[in-house]
């Protein structure tokens, strides 16, 4: 039920009503009906569905105008990494210390089950237990506000967020 986590994530971002935050889905054209229901389930303009309209250069360009990403274990994350944008990077199969993102602007959130990292595809537990409802949403979000707050501070705009 990884949707609800990222509606719980956006959720709380949004109550902070001193940030003017925008929310950009990426992804493939396959989990655009996630993407739709993360939509539908956060009930806000601030949330624009790209899953499935965007190639590299594009989302290469979303993120240069980002100013944080929150991803899984990803391509995107690799390429935020390399632009310098502060990730919020979800890990549950995967090992962070062989795929992270490197760098100190980064928060690895990492799921705490007994077989992680197992690196399947597929959570082969009935409950899928490793991929979110073991990380804090809360936890997720205070990172992003904290950091997005922070920039707001120092006068950075973040009309493209």
């Amino acid at each position: 039920m990884a949707r609800f986590f990222f509606v719980e994530i956006i959720t709380e971002v949004l109550k902070e009503r001193n940030l003017d935050v925008r929310f950009w889905l990426l992804g493939t054209s396959d989990e655009r009906a996630i993407g739709s229901e993360i939509c539908d389930s956060a009930n806000t303009d601030r949330v624009s569905n790209l899953m499935g309209e965007t190639n590299l250069p594009v989302t290469v360009e979303l993120l240069k105008q980002s100013h944080l990403l929150i991803t899984n274990d990803t391509g995107p994350m690799h390429i935020a990494a390399a632009l310098e944008k502060p990730t919020a990077a979800l890990f549950g199969p995967t090992d962070p210390t062989k795929t992270g993102p490197y760098g100190k602007i980064h928060k690895i959130f990492q799921t705490k089950v007994s077989c992680s990292p197992c690196f399947s595809r597929i959570c082969p537990l009935e409950k899928q237990i490793c991929l979110f409802d073991v990380i804090s949403s809360k936890d997720v979000s205070e990172y992003i506000i904290s950091n997005i707050s922070r920039l707001a501070q120092s006068g950075s705009s973040l009309e493209s967020e």
